[in-house]
């Protein structure tokens, strides 16, 4: 004798769709053949959570047959009960980011059946067909799907899969191009961005080398000077003793003439570091007149002496 398979009930606890909770265990109960008396138990037994809460917070008399069981689990999670809610659903329902289309497809279809139980079935579709095009969110995907005029809800699935598919392909094709030109652009930018840092960077060495020189400078020490702001105050070794004499302060770089120090030339008695308004040394004394008769060899220049030589 050929023995036959059980088939398992689902569970509910509540959360989902009791609609298809019980059309699965009336199938279930079918091809079984339970009796009433198993109906019961099995019923009883695929609760959970709060669907299994009504087996302990009403009468027992409530509970007691599959009918009345049936009725109170319907009264209290069935969506026929609650069709103005699923219809305020239906209507703000959007797609939402990374929701592939069937996902939005089989949403939209547990929806309308629960917002309009008792709809015939070509009037659901219709009325499905709208709230699936609406629910894209997209007006250009939206006006090419009804451009097509889908006659079923699975027709639009069909359409729209179809066009999103081609528009990704185009939009990959022109991204490509855009990635071509982006590089070439991206080539020009990173030479005007080395020129940028070649430039920087010979200003930083050009810092770099003024701050050495002046390092140096302070070093090394300048030309002595004498009169000049800032400067200090040291002994000239062959002027007076008394009178000390100033070091000039270092210059500041001059860019276009170099850190070249200029050196100074007294014009009244011939020595570096100074000018002749701040000379120390005594004036040269000319020659007397005496001296010169005294001297065979000189010759004095003017008239006077000419007329009494």
């Amino acid at each position: 004798m050929h023995r036959r398979h059980r088939i398992r009930p689902q569970h509910f606890d509540g959360t989902g769709s009791f609609e298809s909770f019980w059309a699965n265990f009336e199938n279930c109960a079918t091809y079984n053949k339970w009796t009433e008396a198993d109906k019961l138990a099995h019923l009883k037994a695929s609760l959970q959570g709060d669907a299994a809460q009504v087996l302990w917070d009403t009468d027992a008399v409530a509970v007691d047959t599959v009918a009345r069981l049936a009725t109170l689990l319907r009264n209290r999670f069935s969506g026929t009960c609650q069709a103005e809610k699923y219809r305020m659903e239906l209507r703000i329902r959007r797609r939402r980011p990374g929701e592939s289309l069937a996902a939005l497809h089989r949403d939209i279809r547990r929806l309308m059946a629960l917002a309009h139980p008792t709809l015939s079935s070509e009037g659901r579709e219709t009325f499905a067909c709208d709230y699936f095009i609406d629910a894209m969110d997209d007006i250009d995907l939206a006006l090419k799907v009804r451009e097509r005029t889908p006659t079923s809800l699975d027709d639009a699935l069909r359409i729209s899969q179809q066009l999103e598919a081609w528009a990704k392909d185009a939009r990959r094709g022109r991204h490509d191009d855009v990635n071509a030109t982006k590089q070439k652009v991206r080539g020009v930018g990173e030479a005007e961005g080395d020129a940028q840092q070649l430039r920087n960077r010979l200003e930083c060495i050009e810092g770099d080398v003024h701050r050495c020189l002046e390092g140096l400078q302070r070093l090394n020490g300048p030309d002595p000077g004498v009169g000049i702001p800032g400067a200090h105050p040291v002994t000239h070794p062959e002027s007076n003793k008394d009178k000390p004499e100033t070091v000039a302060a270092p210059k500041a770089f001059n860019k276009s003439r170099g850190n070249r120090p200029t050196k100074m030339i007294c014009w009244k008695c011939g020595l570096p570091g100074h000018l002749q308004r701040n000379c120390v040394r005594p004036s040269p004394q000319p020659p007397s007149f005496h001296g010169a008769h005294s001297n065979p060899g000189a010759v004095l220049c003017g008239t006077k002496g000419k007329d009494k030589d």
